[in-house]
């Protein structure tokens, strides 16, 4: 018998709806049922990667890169991270050849400066060097961000000297970075880092440097302080040190500049943040 063509049709169409049910059931599947596994299995794995990076830090470069080559794109970053903050201890310049092999410009840029902490604390000269000579601009300011800091607490001269190339200018964080070394130097010889912030030409960055000085100086001598801004009433651009002062008798001005002193102040130790997020800990 045969079968009318209505209902072969109507019947066909019935198909094609089951089907199109059972998959929106596939793609609308409640979260509550799929969420929590999804969730464990991705925690599992990222701990499972994290502890591998750890093993793999002392192998090879060739049995590390192997392992790197089987890690999809977002695995592979955060395990680079991990070596570079397990390599920098014993080689930064792997350290750093890792950190220079990550995709995300941020996290690159961030481990890279890791590297070279590491680095300076072996051979300063050589980490210094090799900051100058990284020709990309983003990579060159994370890596000025955590070495002239530390530089500034011995040789304060010669990291003025490194910013005044003209060759951080570009980065975004360059008055900070100003900041940073002047309170270092400051805590040496503030006297010194007055005279140096009255010849800063550009009206923010000289009153930046100059509220980073006055917050530092305020606390370790005021006298000393109120004696300098007294015995050179026609310094050039001095006003900027006055308006950066607190008031002599509020010790709640005091305090305020004390808190906005923290908001420049650098890493005690210049390797004291890994990079990336939940660094690898020490045992």
């Amino acid at each position: 018998m045969k079968t009318h063509p209505l209902a072969l049709a109507l019947s066909f169409a019935a198909m094609l709806a089951v089907a199109a049910a059972v998959r929106w059931r596939g793609h609308h599947a409640a979260p509550d049922d799929i969420a929590p596994i999804g969730r464990a299995e991705h925690r599992q794995r990222s701990s499972d990667v994290n502890a591998t990076a750890l093993q793999m830090a002392a192998r090879p470069r060739d049995e590390i890169a192997r392992w790197l080559s089987t890690l999809p794109l977002s695995e592979r970053d955060k395990a680079l991270s991990i070596l570079v903050a397990e390599s920098g201890k014993s080689d930064p310049l792997l350290a750093l050849e890792h950190a220079l092999r990550i995709q995300s410009p941020a996290l690159r840029d961030e481990c890279a400066g890791l590297a070279m902490a590491y680095l300076y604390e072996r051979d300063p000269h050589g980490a210094l060097e090799r900051m100058m000579a990284e020709s990309n601009p983003a990579i060159r300011a994370a890596m000025a961000k955590r070495l002239l800091p530390a530089l500034a607490e011995s040789h304060a001269e010669d990291a003025i000297g490194l910013l005044a190339t003209g060759t951080l200018d570009d980065a975004s964080h360059f008055p900070t970075l100003v900041a940073n070394v002047v309170q270092r130097w400051a805590q040496k010889d503030p006297v010194a880092a007055a005279g140096w912030i009255t010849t800063i030409e550009e009206p923010d960055l000289r009153a930046s440097s100059a509220a980073a000085l006055a917050a530092v100086w305020m606390q370790r001598d005021p006298g000393q302080m109120e004696e300098w801004l007294s015995a050179h009433p026609d310094q050039p651009n001095v006003a900027d040190l006055l308006r950066a002062r607190p008031g002599r008798d509020s010790m709640k001005n005091h305090q305020e500049d004390a808190s906005h002193a923290e908001t420049y102040a650098p890493d005690d130790t210049i390797v004291s943040e890994p990079c990336g997020d939940d660094p690898p800990q020490d045992d």
